[in-house]
């Protein structure tokens, strides 16, 4: 039905997403996930990630293995995972250019995904309304690439709008 990320940040807990029946919390080492009267824990430690998927039982929770590559890992930390990754600057530009949204007050298709670049990197992200930045489409680095330019690049683009 669902799927949710979870961070693990010692004392924090929540719902898993807008489910009322399932939530978790980050205590001594463990994460401890509760569904209903049902409750399982995790060893985990700081900053690791977690995939909670709901399917109307006990949810499944599979721990994420971040990359190792310092430069994807950066981008996986923020949502640009190893599927959106091109292998071509040309490849993620192709991509960008074929999303398109309709504007009611244009009354017309426009181009809903803007492209940050850095010297040796670029994101993408599509809107999700007008001159907004919204959800991430793709990412390209060179070999070259340092983790601490992608880094920057990403948060220049988060802080931006379309």
């Amino acid at each position: 039905m669902s799927t949710h990320k979870i961070r693990y940040v010692e004392g924090s807990s929540g719902n898993v997403g807008n489910s009322m029946s399932t939530t978790f919390s980050c205590e001594k080492g463990r994460l401890a996930v509760q569904w209903k009267n049902v409750s399982r824990s995790f060893k985990a430690k700081e900053g690791d990630a977690f995939l909670i998927k709901c399917n109307g039982s006990f949810p499944e929770v599979v721990p994420l293995i971040p990359p190792r590559d310092p430069v994807a890992r950066v981008a996986w930390e923020r949502g640009l995972y190893r599927s959106m990754r091109h292998d071509t600057l040309a490849s993620l530009q192709e991509k960008a250019e074929s999303l398109t949204a309709w504007s009611q007050g244009r009354g017309a298709y426009l181009p809903s995904c803007k492209i940050y670049y850095g010297e040796k990197c670029a994101v993408a992200y599509n809107a999700v309304m007008e001159w907004q930045r919204g959800v991430p489409v793709g990412w390209w680095a060179d070999r070259d690439c340092k983790a601490e330019e992608m880094e920057s690049l990403i948060e220049r683009a988060l802080r931006s709008c379309v």
